[in-house]
């Protein structure tokens, strides 16, 4: 009976090794984009942040993808930093929902943005197109140039909470916001930047996972196997 008792809990571990949240740290200390895709853009790693460099006047949102699904419910956090003093537009922050290079929502922050400096932009791409949905959100504080802020994502299906520090760090936030869309589903996440130069460090995202078929329909057999052997073994 102990054997069949531990056989099951050993079958059982490994269902869950399957099925556990996948966790991502990039902190780019190898200097390399190996767990990221660019999908537009350009990107580079080298000493330990991950940096787009875009012309000015180029309005698109550039977007890197981690090469990997995110789920359905997750949180998704980075150090984003905005350099340089080229103009207005540059903007810098997380992608998520991500379809491909032309689906996808953004949120940025912007340092230098007019009227509102210091905002926070909420957009969402459709075939290409982008359309915001927050256009000048005020954070309460001006981003500052050449300084690491920290920005974090949670999502729960439709519903979505955007934290932003004045500052690097992982608890503290100075703002807090929420939103709901449906317009997609799934998908993965990324870093997007707008023109100018932005960088990136210290990626974490934890999400979710629902057990996919294979694991659950594993799981069952051997809970009905575990059944079966205990049911012979009392008679």
């Amino acid at each position: 009976m102990m054997k069949i008792y531990w056989s099951f809990l050993c079958l059982f571990g490994l269902v869950l090794a399957n099925t556990c949240a996948l966790t991502l740290v990039d902190d780019f200390n190898n200097n390399s984009l190996s767990n990221w895709t660019v999908q537009s853009g350009n990107w580079s790693a080298a000493n330990g942040v991950a940096t787009s460099s875009n012309a000015p006047g180029t309005f698109e949102a550039f977007l890197l993808e981690f090469n990997g699904n995110a789920g359905n419910d997750f949180s998704f956090q980075a150090d984003v930093r905005t350099s340089g003093g080229n103009s207005g537009h540059n903007a810098a922050g997380l992608a998520f929902r991500v379809q491909d290079k032309d689906n996808f929502y953004a949120i940025w922050i912007h340092p230098d943005f007019s009227p509102t400096p210091g905002a926070l932009q909420l957009l969402k791409r459709v075939n290409g197109v982008q359309t915001f949905l927050a256009a000048d959100v005020t954070l309460g504080f001006i981003p500052s140039r050449d300084v690491f802020h920290t920005m974090r994502l949670d999502v729960v299906g439709s519903d979505y909470t955007i934290s932003v520090k004045n500052g690097a760090g992982d608890s503290g936030f100075d703002f807090v916001t929420t939103f709901s869309d449906t317009t997609f589903t799934g998908g993965g996440v990324g870093l997007t930047h707008r023109e100018g130069t932005s960088s990136f460090d210290n990626v974490k995202l934890n999400s979710t996972a629902v057990p996919e078929p294979t694991s659950l329909s594993l799981f069952l057999l051997c809970l009905s196997s575990f059944a079966l052997r205990t049911f012979l073994s009392k008679n």
